[in-house]
């Protein structure tokens, strides 16, 4: 499998290689290309387009009176599009865990995710979602449906109808997710005896 990937990765070097991509090649311009290999003249620069908004681009539709983004990085957006981005694929990366005991006590653990214990997790634009998860060959497929509301995802379960409410995040480019839920753990008579704070990172996979 090794030498499979590293024949492919030498195949796109040679390729992009043998290609002539046309493209901005000043790394001081708004639209820097960096897979350019030969200038055609479309460079521009932050002083020569008057963005109210200071906005690097050539967009008109990015400036707004007030010059504001939303909470989702939509200039004049109203806050409602941040779930856009979690449409796709992703892979979890980690998932920390900080355990409180009713005494206090405090314990944390984290997993570490790879290619024999993994979880990957599908958005769908439908509202469901999908997913999988690999332990010791043992695979276990659930399915839901979600929903956002700003920076605040709702997930419920098909099997467990409970609706579960996680904040996240997005850094690399929105290729990075961080989702952070807090639950209970409640005995048979009904008292909590710990409390469960989660942070996931996941990363997508196309």
């Amino acid at each position: 499998m090794k030498t499979l990937i590293k024949i492919l990765c030498l195949s796109v070097l040679w390729f992009s290689c043998e290609s002539d991509v046309q493209g901005c090649t000043d790394s001081d311009a708004c639209n820097f290309n960096s897979n350019a290999t030969t200038d055609d003249n479309t460079c521009f620069y932050a002083d020569d387009w008057e963005d109210e908004c200071g906005v690097c681009d050539l967009i008109p539709s990015n400036d707004n009176a007030t010059c504001e983004q939303d909470e989702c990085g939509i200039w004049g957006g109203d806050g409602q599009s941040c779930g856009a981005n979690l449409i796709g694929n992703w892979n979890y990366l980690t998932a920390s865990v900080t355990i409180t005991d009713i005494d206090g006590q405090i314990t944390e653990d984290v997993t570490e995710y790879d290619q024999e214990n993994s979880i990957d997790l599908t958005f769908n634009e439908d509202g469901t979602w999908n997913q999988s998860i690999l332990e010791n060959d043992n695979v276990i497929n659930y399915s839901g449906t979600w929903s956002a509301d700003g920076f605040v995802l709702i997930m419920i379960n098909d099997y467990i109808p409970i609706e579960s409410e996680r904040e996240y995040t997005f850094s690399n480019n929105s290729n990075t997710l961080s989702m952070f839920y807090s639950q209970t753990a409640i005995d048979a008579d009904g008292n909590i005896f710990a409390t469960y704070d989660v942070v996931l990172e996941l990363e997508r996979i196309n």
